[in-house]
């Protein structure tokens, strides 16, 4: 008789299994998706097969996710600011109590796939899928990883996905609400599609911790105060400035 050891681990392993094939079939959907948006030739040729790549366009790739933080039943704390490269994260086999040590080791992880600089989804998968098996309780928290580590894209794929919502993505203002009302502009201008993208929910941390940080590009003033009575341009034009320096929009 199999012991209760052996049980939990083959459960395990059969859990990994499933979320490396649902991984490859959510890749696969989604390069098709690219493909028919982009127009893609369907005789375009691909990666051969036995290739870690097999089966792909050699010239296209595609990204997960799951629902928005708000949505989710289970969500980060927050950023906390630190968003230096990554290093080699220690994931705690049982999860950790207060939401903020969660939220800590997950961008740590985050950081850390994304420090590989690997173009392949399906690559990025196994390294995701390594790190999850050091504590299962991580895996509700593969949305928001996968999506961190997703490439820059367009401001039209950015605020298409807006109708699309996912779990490790927010919804995003261009220019900042707040502020934007404050200063008299309305909520049909704030609310609307053109200042609406969404965006991985731990780079959101990143664009609002930027957004309140000194810089010298703006006279040495953070860009939230140095937008204060600017017009709607400069603040959609500082707005698309902190996605690119925050990996979210391609320069």
């Amino acid at each position: 008789m199999q012991s209760q050891a052996g049980r939990q681990a083959g459960a395990q392993l059969r859990r990994v299994g499933w979320l490396l094939h649902a991984y490859r079939l959510e890749t696969k959907l989604h390069a098709l998706d690219h493909a028919v948006k982009a127009n893609f030739n369907p005789n375009q040729p691909r990666v051969p097969a036995g290739n870690a790549d097999g089966g792909q366009w050699t010239g296209g790739g595609g990204g997960g996710g799951g629902a928005s933080a708000r949505e989710s039943g289970e969500t980060l704390s927050g950023g906390d600011g630190d968003d230096r490269p990554g290093s080699q994260p220690k994931v705690p086999k049982h999860r950790p109590g207060s939401a903020r040590a969660r939220t800590t080791i997950v961008k740590q992880v985050a950081r850390y796939v994304a420090s590989f600089a690997i173009r392949s989804v399906v690559k990025r998968g196994r390294i995701i899928l390594e790190v999850l098996q050091q504590g299962s309780w991580l895996e509700e928290y593969a949305p928001y990883i996968r999506a961190y580590v997703e490439p820059p894209k367009s401001l039209e794929e950015l605020q298409d996905a807006v109708s699309s919502p996912q779990r490790g993505y927010d919804i995003h203002h261009i220019v900042e609400q707040t502020s934007a009302e404050q200063d008299g502009f309305p909520r049909s201008l704030i609310d609307s599609p053109e200042n609406l993208v969404r965006i991985p929910t731990l780079r959101h941390w990143q664009v609002t911790a930027w957004s309140m940080l000194r810089n010298e590009n703006y006279g040495g003033v953070s860009p939230r105060t140095y937008l204060r009575g600017r017009s709607w341009e400069e603040r959609m034009k500082v707005g698309k400035d902190a996605l690119i320096k925050n990996g979210v929009l391609k320069p």
